[in-house]
């Protein structure tokens, strides 16, 4: 993907994908209501393809804590982790992997390991890969609203909106009803504990309003998705040696510095921190670390010691 001029790519998928889900939504439309609605009322292909080339802008750059406060496009640093489900493993650089396993999907993992990262894949890779409009929801903006007026077919709506998406609300309830989106809700566990039960139930509601839609969730493991009971639950795998490797191989970074922990990295830091380095936010903490110092410790205690010291004075430096 890095030598791809992926904006002109997406330019010409998005006008084709618009096109294609507007045309089969105002044909899904129209045979249920052709009394109130006429073709010549409005134009879905217009407003997805407005939506999907302004939200395609800004779901493709992200930051992180390695290039601070200079965002920088998602594949140039992304690696696909799997996620799995029961004993089967999924391989997510194709969304539609993800997608059959089922309509209702929950995503858990741990900290760091790259579940919003993997959201704006899925939203990416709708675009080239489906005939679905992706939608990318963070949940955390719920925050902001009183509890009695959350609601999650509004919040959808607004997103749309704020991308440039022009049909009035009762367009967009119409369209929802035909089943074209891909809903992705980002960091649930990042609701207040406050407004989690409210949430809940809009989410819920929502999947079972609009069944023939995709709702995929994203959170840390909680122990209340137990009664999500018509939703998979899916879990994020780690890093494996070779992902490692290809992470870090992709680094916007110190060339020289980069080959040097490269080397180490495949010859014993995997191994000897499994459990930092397969873990994507952890294992960029260890490349500043190794920056700091030009090597890793020996004894585990001095290198979580100097990797906490590097992370507290880069955030302080920020």
């Amino acid at each position: 993907m890095n030598n791809l001029d992926y904006n002109k790519i997406t330019a010409n998928v998005i006008s084709n994908l618009a096109t294609s889900v507007g045309k089969t939504v105002l044909e899904k439309i129209t045979k249920r209501c052709k009394d109130t609605l006429t073709k010549g009322e409005i134009d879905f292909g217009i407003a997805f393809e407005r939506y999907l080339t302004e939200s395609e802008k800004s779901i493709s750059m992200a930051k992180t804590i390695l290039y601070g406060q200079t965002p920088h496009h998602l594949y140039s640093f992304f690696e696909c982790v799997k996620i799995k489900n029961g004993r089967k493993r999924i391989d997510t650089l194709n969304v539609n992997n993800v997608l059959s396993i089922g309509h209702k999907i929950i995503i858990t993992g741990t900290g760091g390991i790259g579940k919003s990262m993997l959201m704006k894949h899925c939203f990416l890779n709708a675009i080239s890969n489906t005939q679905l409009i992706p939608v990318l929801i963070e949940l955390r903006g719920l925050n902001e609203i009183p509890k009695d007026n959350i609601s999650i077919e509004d919040y959808i709506y607004d997103t749309l909106c704020i991308f440039g998406f022009k049909l009035e609300k009762e367009y967009f309830k119409y369209s929802l009803e035909t089943g074209c989106y891909l809903i992705l809700f980002d960091g649930y566990d990042e609701v207040k504990n406050s407004l989690s039960s409210k949430v809940t139930k809009e989410i819920i509601d929502f999947s079972n309003r609009y069944p023939e839609n995709y709702v995929v969730v994203s959170s840390r493991p909680l122990e209340e998705f137990v009664g999500w009971s018509d939703f998979t639950e899916c879990s994020s795998l780690s890093l494996n040696k070779q992902q490692a490797l290809s992470l870090i191989s992709k680094l916007d970074y110190d060339e020289e510095l980069k080959q040097k922990f490269y080397k180490q990295l495949e010859e014993e830091l995997y191994d000897k921190y499994e459990s930092f380095a397969s873990n994507p936010l952890l294992l960029t903490i260890m490349l500043m670390t190794f920056e700091e110092r030009i090597s890793i410790p020996d004894n585990k205690t001095d290198f979580y010691e100097q990797a906490f010291s590097t992370l507290f004075h880069r955030h302080d430096a920020t």
